[in-house]
């Protein structure tokens, strides 16, 4: 993980593990004893990271292994790919409360690490990163036997500490008679905005309690929540829509683009991709105002997002 210089150029850049400086914070003693065996950074139960120290030398030995091109960015972690980057342990110092040690991947390249004991984990800082910078530190549990960095991480995609990769199947009956209610026809409003409502409300539950995780999750809560009448509902739609797309789920483009279409177009601005339009008591289709020259059918095709046809 590549660090900036500057705390801006540390929240905003992909990092790569590399910085030399340390930063001491109050924590009870670490020692090599404390900290010998194997550990894993999980995310969604799998080992993102493991590292694995000795001393059954006179020199302490170690490695760090995490997968080839694992950056991380304001927290989020993705991955080049799954081949495995093994670093080796080049310096072990003790500094009393915490242990200072370096690695060096099989280009040359260091990546400095603080490690604490923290009541049978492990705490790894990136020496001289200051908390609260979306770069750790993280805790790292006691490795199973034999555990090693997993070899399925999906390229493209983003993944969260503490998160999990298991889908959420209220959400997705709330999607789903979201869009049946809207494949009767004619379709009874009287019926289906009060039902849109409450649709709403416990997707808004669902996200308040941290229940959502997948890319799918993200995108059906973006098409019920695009169907509320706010513009905050709309607003809050788009960046369901962006949290499905960083995890993974490409085919949240389109309704990335109608939800922030459908915020301006309640804002009393024109829309920049045409995905909206008005019905009218004949059924006939009225395309709302659209600024033409931002988004040109080149980008509209990349996003696969297509104009509404009135």
């Amino acid at each position: 993980m590549k660090v900036g210089k500057t705390a801006s150029a540390m929240r905003y850049a992909a990092l790569n593990l590399v910085l030399g400086t340390t930063l001491c914070l109050p924590a009870s003693a670490t020692t090599l004893s404390e900290l010998r065996g194997s550990w894993a950074l999980h995310i969604d139960g799998k080992a993102m990271m493991v590292l694995r120290l000795a001393d059954n030398t006179a020199t302490p030995t170690g490695e760090m292994v995490q997968p080839n091109g694992m950056s991380v960015t304001n927290g989020l972690f993705s991955v080049g790919d799954s081949n495995p980057d093994i670093r080796r342990l080049s310096r072990f110092e003790d500094k009393g409360d915490y242990a200072l040690v370096t690695f060096r991947d099989a280009t040359g390249k260091t990546s400095d690490f603080e490690l604490r004991s923290k009541a049978g984990r492990v705490e790894v800082a990136i020496a001289g990163v200051p908390s609260g910078v979306g770069l750790g530190p993280w805790i790292f549990d006691r490795a199973r036997p034999n555990e090693s960095v997993a070899s399925d991480w999906q390229p493209g995609r983003s993944y969260v500490v503490g998160d999990t990769d298991e889908p959420n199947a209220e959400m997705a009956r709330l999607y789903r008679e979201d869009q049946e209610a809207r494949q009767k026809t004619p379709i009874d409003w009287a019926v289906v905005l009060p039902a849109d409502e409450s649709r709403r409300k416990r997707t808004l539950e669902l996200i308040g309690k941290g229940l959502l995780h997948t890319g799918a999750d993200f995108r059906e809560a973006a098409f019920v929540m695009q169907h509320g009448t706010t513009s905050d509902d709309y607003l809050l739609a788009h960046s369901l829509a962006l949290a499905a797309m960083a995890k993974g789920d490409a085919s949240a483009a389109w309704i990335a683009a109608a939800t922030l279409d459908r915020f301006l177009w309640s804002k009393n601005l024109p829309q920049i991709y045409g995905t909206q339009f008005k019905e009218d008591a004949n059924g006939g289709r009225t395309t709302q105002p659209s600024n033409d020259n931002l988004i040109d059918d080149h980008l509209r095709e990349q996003l696969g997002v297509a104009r509404a046809v009135p």
